[in-house]
């Protein structure tokens, strides 16, 4: 039976209920009434203006954590194709890369900057063409994977150290994937409620709107033909198959945008990806998680190998690439205690230490430098040792 994994807890129940036409920005149910008049006498023409309003993204205010962010920042000088590319960074070191997905803002990541920042790493979060401060109207998957190797060019360059790592969310994990097949020469990738099957965010976009299922697939064919690639989950999982950097896959069992079994599939076909799941999160509220954040974090600071070889530690576990949904269950809840070691402000998670003493990074401690508990493994977990062979014993004369 595979161990549940990573102890996330779940959150209150949340329900994805399909957005009625009443919810819908004005601009949206302008554009909804639009198509739904046009699909009726040109068809054609309204599956047009359904692609290009599918590439479209929208852009929305920032909240102020997110200007407190960028102030604190350094501004990045990149540009794609000649269009100014909004970049900002902080820290030294080897590059991490924080891409957003549709519709969103690099800032949007901002809660990994100071744990990357103070594991030695040069952080560097930017808005895709057509969203927040960046110039461009229309973008896709391809254009994030073309912008996304821009500004990791601008970065690495200015750094004169080489890219490390990329932290990825939604649309920014395909982007990132085909990005990698490009040549991308990161070494380790997070992906965080990515999509593997792109073709279904045109049918989840047909259905925001409220569009019937005759515009569905007339919409796909002009958005392929406008960003020349298939949107075929098969095509979209051929390119995760050819990555070969260390990928963890962090998908939420709730999420109401991209549903749990992309991020399943996706897990499954990148070579040895790990899949770390959540409960409760959603599809934006994992980007603020302090658990998911400390996880990733030690991914990319190569800190993620943790085998039942090392006691009770074993209990942080990644479910296995080939899992499937009822591998990876609801995932247990955390135990709310103040860390034991002198000093230490960490909070404990059961599922790292049980006895409910010590926080990870103590446990982690424990493990690796205190040999009696390192032997407290279940006995099948440990080492089988031969027996030394009997001396034999001197004569006495």
């Amino acid at each position: 039976m595979t161990d549940p994994g990573f102890a996330i807890p779940p959150a209150q129940n949340s329900t994805h209920v399909r957005t009625s036409s009443m919810h819908l920005p004005f601009g949206l149910r302008l554009a909804r009434a639009g198509l739904l008049a046009a699909a009726a006498v040109a068809p054609r023409w309204a599956a047009r203006w359904g692609g290009r309003l599918f590439l479209t993204p929208p852009r929305h205010s920032a909240p102020e954590r997110e200007g407190a962010l960028l102030a604190g920042g350094r501004r990045l000088d990149a540009r794609d194709g000649g269009r100014r590319v909004a970049a900002w960074e902080w820290g030294t070191g080897p590059v991490v890369l924080l891409v957003h997905g549709w519709g969103g803002r690099g800032a949007q990541l901002g809660a990994f900057v100071p744990p990357l920042v103070a594991a030695g790493f040069r952080v560097v979060a930017f808005d895709h063409l057509g969203h927040g401060a960046s110039e461009g109207r229309l973008n896709s998957a391809l254009g994030f994977a073309r912008t996304l190797a821009a500004v990791a060019d601008a970065a690495t360059r200015k750094a004169g150290l080489p890219l490390h790592g990329v932290v990825a969310h939604s649309l920014g994990g395909l982007g990132t994937i085909l990005a990698l097949t490009e040549g991308l020469p990161a070494r380790r990738v997070v992906l965080v409620s990515a999509p593997s099957d792109p073709a279904g965010a045109t049918r989840r976009f047909a259905a925001a709107l409220g569009l019937p299922d005759a515009l569905v697939e007339p919409i796909r064919l002009d958005v392929e033909r406008r960003v020349g690639a298939s949107l075929s989950a098969e095509v979209a999982r051929a390119r995760a198959a050819q990555v070969r950097a260390e990928v963890l896959v962090c998908h939420d069992r709730e999420d109401p945008d991209v549903p749990w079994s992309d991020g399943v599939a996706l897990a499954a076909a990148v070579p040895g990806a790990r899949l770390l799941p959540t409960a409760g999160l959603g599809h934006r509220r994992i980007l603020r998680d302090e658990r998911v954040i400390h996880e990733c974090t030690r991914f990319l600071k190569e800190e993620t190998v943790m085998t039942k070889s090392l006691s009770t530690l074993a209990r942080v576990s990644l479910v296995s690439p080939n899992a499937t949904p009822a591998d990876a269950a609801p995932l247990a809840p955390r135990v709310e205690r103040a860390c034991s070691t002198p000093g230490c402000k960490g909070r404990v998670l059961e599922s790292w230490e049980p006895s409910g003493r010590l926080c990870g990074r103590c446990a982690l401690e424990h493990d690796l430098f205190d040999r009696d508990a390192r032997w407290e493994a279940p006995a099948a977990l440990r080492p089988t040792r031969e027996p030394a062979p009997e001396r034999p014993r001197a004569r006495v004369a």
